[in-house]
């Protein structure tokens, strides 16, 4: 709110990633690790490449969600020193940030919680039945307090994702055909190297702010499993995270793993030791769920309830990496009390003093040197074998489509991420040598801190700054003649590109092929527009359009509505019913539209013709938003008019009454029934006076906002207006200050009935507030709590 959106958007990730930073130092401050411990657990949380990835590509939320979970479970921890019913609300108040952040994200990342809080309670009571009962009641004050307190976007997501939205049903049938949908974001075994090498399988997708060729991520996440039944649908991959958590993360996290499991002399006491195998556990399972459909046991998990409406098993990632930072946190706090505080320190270090070391020490810690050593070996030969790999790695891409130029490139990068993981783990592997033999003790403590901090900040910039994408954002916005056509009269038309899919479609059932350079240039226009018009500038310049970016869990009423006129001689209608006025694409699809879809009248009509070319200033454009339309004469596109699109509102004096959606349907898509003269309203409203059909009125709208809309009538008879908006329930709408009826016409639309006179009609978007305000209150009553916590804590101290 203090920002506004643009100093926002330059803010947000930083921020973000802090926040959860802080939320790690304070979590591994309540288990009572020192401050370089919690430092160092702080800054593996921020840096961390899952959450890092999807921060900068636009998912903050899920750094959010992640650092939310990491405050319920510094408060859960504190539960055992006391007033545990109160801290529980605490933390159910952190869940409920949680799920409003991450949604489903953030609905697993509670599931992990409430296993962990029963596991804790097990601990405390040392009895099963005890401990089963006392996590019981934690789990349930903290899930009634992380509904209530999220009781509006738990209301959002049940009723925009889950009621309504097309394959969200849950018998059996339903599960089976959402399979390839909901696991087509799963992670390939293989690609779980990710985690210690970052860009084996490259980066993010090659796209219009990146320069990142030889960083193209080629790997299968985002691969829709029919393509591997020769089906061309989806995609052949599709990355914009990443999974990196770091070597010296990972290493130190296998410390505290095999430290935990030794019989005797661990420097974990009993507790902690079934704690860090709670979390390794965890990681290991949330790993296997991760793998989706490469592995059999996300088949178990996806026939539960609500699991087959989860999409991407990946998500699991985002708990794998949160277990592993924990274990590291746990790793480090052991190895700083060992070698740190423990053991006793040298007056002066010299080579003798390491080949006393090596000679006379024997048992857990010489293993896990020799183990150390083993991998750094097994690492060399590893990337031997996979340097002479190359040329193999080379043949695939270009099976999979990418140049041979490029190919080349990539290959060379990823045998480059090899050695630079090689690089840092002897590096990671010394480091934490050194501890081990005591190098770090006493007061060189603080510079065994910094050189673990340095490696670790050195090591996981580096693997995060390709993530790091800058933008001027003065250039990208910068406009054209189309946009600024477009953004004149937002509410005269939408616009859409869904020209090209019947553009196409006729060429190619006469026979016609568009020559190669032509094709390509249609391409890169394509791309142009889904990938910087659609997403950026429409939004920016709120330009109003027919298309949408992403739409995984569409309503079942759009869905319909688009199967019904998925042929090609019916998107006209579709284009019409939509007040899809603006077309954009190659000029000649306007002849082509009006010689097979519109032969009599010919509605088809180019306005501005003009061609792709660098904005001004550019020489050369290697990325989409260098790219700018430029209006030509003869240019090979063009904004095309539909001129038989309805208006966004408009009056009509005859209409149809039909209750039966199918039949509305089929009505709708009639050619003899004509849009501009009949509306179809699903309401027993009255009869219309008129009796025969006459041509639907345009009126203007005096005020558009997105959850306010005026519209001014001077009504002769009895008539519907009709507001080309989609209808929802949570519409409200209001006539001459009175409540009046909204209901449903031409089956999506919005509907008033209007009796002679003049009025002013207001449409308002007012969901129940009621949940709303439980959240509210929640939130207050959780902040009352802990300031009463914190409060008499300092009387206490």
């Amino acid at each position: 709110m203090i920002l506004k959106p643009l100093l926002f958007a330059k803010f947000y990730v930083p921020v973000t990633l802090l926040i959860l930073g802080i939320s790690a130092w304070v979590f591994f401050r309540q288990l009572g690790f020192n401050y370089y411990v919690a430092a160092l657990g702080g800054l593996a949380a921020a840096l961390n490449m899952n959450s890092f990835s999807n921060a900068c590509w636009g998912q903050c939320s899920r750094a959010l969600t992640q650092a939310a979970f990491f405050f319920a479970l510094a408060a859960l921890n504190s539960a055992i020193k006391g007033r545990a019913f109160l801290k529980c609300i605490i933390a159910g108040m952190a869940v409920g940030f949680g799920i409003m952040e991450g949604f489903d994200v953030g609905a697993l990342y509670s599931l992990l919680f409430a296993a962990f809080a029963v596991f804790l309670a097990y601990l405390e009571e040392g009895n099963l039945s005890k401990g089963l009962f006392k996590g019981a009641w934690r789990v349930a004050v903290v899930a009634v307090c992380s509904a209530l307190v999220a009781a509006h976007v738990l209301l959002t997501l049940i009723t925009t994702q889950v009621i309504g939205v097309a394959g969200t049903d849950q018998d059996s049938r339903t599960k089976l055909e959402r399979w390839y949908f909901a696991t087509q974001w799963s992670l390939p075994k293989i690609e779980t190297l990710r985690v210690i090498i970052p860009g084996l399988f490259g980066y993010r997708m090659v796209d219009a702010g990146s320069h990142l060729y030889e960083a193209s991520y080629w790997g299968q996440v985002g691969r829709d499993p029919r393509r591997d039944l020769g089906m061309n649908v989806g995609y052949d991959r599709h990355s914009g995270s990443g999974e990196y958590a770091g070597v010296l993360v990972v290493l130190i996290a296998f410390w505290a793993i095999f430290e935990s499991l030794r019989k005797k002399n661990s420097v974990f006491n009993d507790r902690d030791r079934k704690i860090i195998g709670f979390w390794s556990i965890s990681a290991l399972i949330c790993l296997i769920l991760a793998w989706g459909r490469h592995a059999p046991l996300y088949k178990l998990v996806y026939m539960l309830p609500f699991f087959s409406t989860i999409r991407n098993p990946i998500k699991f990632m985002h708990m794998f990496h949160m277990a592993i930072i924990i274990l590291f946190g746990y790793g480090l706090a052991g190895m700083w009390k060992r070698y740190v505080e423990i053991a006793k320190p040298q007056s002066e270090w010299s080579l003798d003093v390491f080949k006393n070391w090596w000679k006379n020490t024997t048992g857990f810690d010489k293993k896990f040197t020799w183990a150390m050593i083993l991998s750094v070996i097994v690492s060399i030969l590893g990337a031997m074998v996979y340097t002479a790999s190359k040329r193999d790695i080379e043949n695939y891409l270009s099976k999979e489509g990418f140049p041979s130029d490029i190919a080349a490139q990539i290959a060379n990068f990823s045998v480059g991420e090899v050695y630079l993981y090689l690089i840092f783990l002897v590096i990671s592997a010394v480091a934490v040598w050194l501890f081990i033999t005591g190098f770090f003790s006493g007061r060189k403590a603080k510079i065994g801190a910094i050189v673990l901090g340095a490696i670790l900040v050195g090591d996981m910039c580096r693997a995060n700054a390709p993530w790091i994408i800058y933008y001027d954002y003065k250039e990208k916005y910068a406009t054209n003649p189309i946009i600024d056509f477009l953004r004149e009269k937002p509410l005269d038309g939408r616009v859409s590109y869904d020209i090209r899919i019947a553009g196409l479609n006729l060429m190619n059932m006469a026979g016609v092929n568009l020559p190669p350079q032509i094709q390509q240039l249609e391409q890169t226009f394509a791309m142009l527009y889904y990938q910087e018009w659609l997403q950026h500038h429409f939004l920016y310049y709120n330009i109003q359009t027919a298309n949408y970016a992403q739409m995984p869990r569409m309503p079942k009423d759009y869905e319909a509505m688009l199967k019904t006129f998925s042929t090609l001689q019916s998107i006209p209608r579709y284009w019409q019913l939509m007040n899809t006025k603006y077309l954009v694409g190659l000029a000649s699809f306007a002849e082509i539209l009006n010689n097979h879809l519109d032969p009599v009248q010919k509605r088809f009509k180019v306005l501005i013709p003009f061609d792709l070319e660098p904005k001004p200033g550019v020489e050369r454009a290697t990325r989409l938003e260098e790219l700018t339309a430029s209006p030509k004469t003869n240019g090979l596109f063009a904004l095309i008019e539909w001129k038989a699109a309805l208006p966004r509102a408009a009056l009509y004096t005859h209409w149809i009454t039909i209750t039966n959606e199918q039949e509305i349907l089929q009505k709708l898509s009639d050619p003899q029934f004509d849009p501009w003269q009949s509306v179809i309203v699903s309401s027993n409203i009255p009869a219309p006076t008129v009796k025969e059909p006459t041509m639907a009125v345009q009126v203007g709208i005096k005020y558009y906002e997105p959850k306010d809309i005026k519209i001014e009538v001077d009504v002769k008879t009895p008539s519907v207006l009709l507001l080309n908006d989609r209808y929802a329930p949570d519409w409200k709408v209001w006539i001459d200050g009175k409540p009046g009826q909204l209901f449903k016409a031409n089956y999506l639309m919005r509907g008033v009935y209007l009796e002679p006179g003049k009025h002013e009609v207001e449409y308002k978007f007012q969901p129940s507030p009621l949940s709303l305000f439980i959240s509210l209150a929640s939130i207050g009553l959780c902040c009352l709590v802990g300031c009463y916590l914190l409060i008499t804590k300092r009387r206490e101290d």
